[in-house]
C-alpha cells in the first residue's frame, strides 16, 4: 500500500501540473458561473466518500494493472484534440477520465471497483450542460403556461415570453432550471448511493433526480408569475422573485427526498464493494518494486506526453506564421 499510494500521489500531482492549463479552468468557471459552483464541493466529497471506507478498502491489496496503460494514450489524444480545437469541455472530461485509469493502473480492478462510485462522482467537478439550457428554458415556459390556464389565469405564449393580464413575463437563461438540474442530480446520486443497497432503487432514485428538478423548476415558474398576477406585481420582482422561487424549489425538493428516506434501507448503506471486502479479499503476493515503477513511469509518459506535443506543435505554428 505504501509503495503504490506513494507512486500514484506521484503520478498525480506530476499529472495536475503537465495540465496546469486545463486545471486552472475548473476554479475559475466555479468561480464565474452560479450553474457550477457546486464543483468545488465534488473533490472534498469524493475524498470523504473514499476515507469513510478506508478500513474495507485497505483490505484489498493493490497490484499494479498494466493493461489500464491502454486508456491513457487514448484520453491524452481526445485531450490534444480538445486543446487543439479549443473545445474546453473535451479537455475537461479527458482529464477528469485520466484518474480513474490511473487508479486502475496504480491499484488493479479490485480496488477500482471499491472505490467506484467516488471515482465516477468526480465527473461533476466537470461544467456541463449549457447545452440543454435552450430546451429547458421552453419547458419551463411551456409548464408555466399550461398550469396557469389549469388554472383560469388568460395566458398567451410567444417563445420564451408569457403574457398575462398584469404583465409579460420572460424565461430568462437563470430561469432555465439548469442550476437545480445538475445539483439536484448530483445530490440525488449522493443520496442513492449512501441510502439504498440495491442497484435497482440506486438506478431508480438518480433517474427522479433528473426528472424532479426539471418539473419542480416549472411549478417555480408558474407559482412566481401566478402570484406576480394576483398580486398585480406588487410581488415578484427583485428578491422577492428569487427568494419565493427559491423558496418554492427547495419545498419541492425537500418532498422528494423524504419520500426518498421513507424506502432506505434498513441497514446503514455502505460502499458496494466495501460490502464485498471480504469476498475480494485476496493473498498477499509480493510484487517487485521494478514492477510497480515501470507502470508508474509509463502511466506519466502517457499522459505527459501530450502537453509537451501540444506545446510543440503550438511552436511550431508560431514560427511558420512568423516565417510567413
Amino acid at each position: 500500500w505504501s509503495i503504490a499510494t506513494a507512486l500514484f500521489f506521484a503520478v498525480i500531482l506530476l499529472t495536475l501540473v503537465a495540465y496546469g492549463e486545463t486545471v486552472a479552468t475548473f476554479p475559475r468557471i466555479w468561480r464565474g458561473s452560479q450553474t457550477f459552483t457546486h464543483g468545488i464541493l465534488i473533490l472534498p466529497v469524493c475524498a470523504y466518500l473514499i476515507f469513510s471506507n478506508r478500513h474495507a478498502i485497505c483490505r484489498l491489496t493493490p497490484r499494479p494493472y498494466p493493461l489500464a496503460l491502454l486508456l491513457l494514450p487514448a484520453l491524452g489524444f481526445f485531450w490534444l484534440v480538445g486543446h487543439a480545437t479549443g473545445t474546453l469541455i473535451i479537455e475537461q472530461f479527458s482529464l477528469v477520465a485520466m484518474m480513474p485509469a490511473l487508479v486502475l493502473a496504480s491499484f488493479g480492478p479490485r480496488i477500482t471497483r471499491a472505490v467506484a462510485f467516488p471515482l465516477c462522482f468526480l465527473f461533476f467537478i466537470v461544467p456541463f450542460g449549457d447545452v440543454f439550457q435552450p430546451s429547458l428554458q421552453n419547458f419551463t415556459a411551456g409548464f408555466a403556461v399550461h398550469a396557469l390556464r389549469l388554472t383560469g389565469v388568460p395566458v398567451a405564449r410567444e417563445g420564451l415570453y408569457i403574457a398575462t393580464p398584469v404583465a409579460v413575463w420572460r424565461v430568462a437563461e437563470a430561469c432555465s432550471g439548469l442550476r437545480f438540474l445538475i445539483s439536484g442530480f448530483a445530490l440525488g446520486c449522493l443520496f442513492a448511493y449512501l441510502n439504498y443497497r440495491s442497484r435497482r432503487k440506486r438506478l431508480v432514485f438518480m433517474g427522479l433526480s433528473i426528472v424532479v428538478p426539471i418539473i419542480a423548476n416549472g411549478f417555480r415558474a408558474y407559482v412566481l408569475v401566478l402570484g406576480g398576477d394576483l398580486r398585480e406585481m406588487r410581488l415578484g420582482g427583485g428578491f422577492d422573485h428569487y427568494a419565493y422561487g427559491w423558496a418554492v424549489f427547495a419545498a419541492v425538493m425537500f418532498a422528494f427526498f423524504a419520500a426518498g428516506s421513507a424506502f432506505r434501507d434498513r441497514t446503514p448503506s455502505e460502499d458496494a464493494a466495501g460490502s464485498r471486502a471480504e469476498t475480494l479479499r485476496v493473498t498477499l503476493i509480493p510484487v517487485r518494486l521494478g514492477r510497480w515503477v515501470g507502470v508508474a513511469l509509463t502511466s506519466l509518459f502517457a499522459v505527459t506526453v501530450w502537453p509537451a506535443l501540444s506545446s510543440y506543435l503550438t511552436r511550431q505554428e508560431t514560427h511558420a506564421r512568423a516565417a510567413a
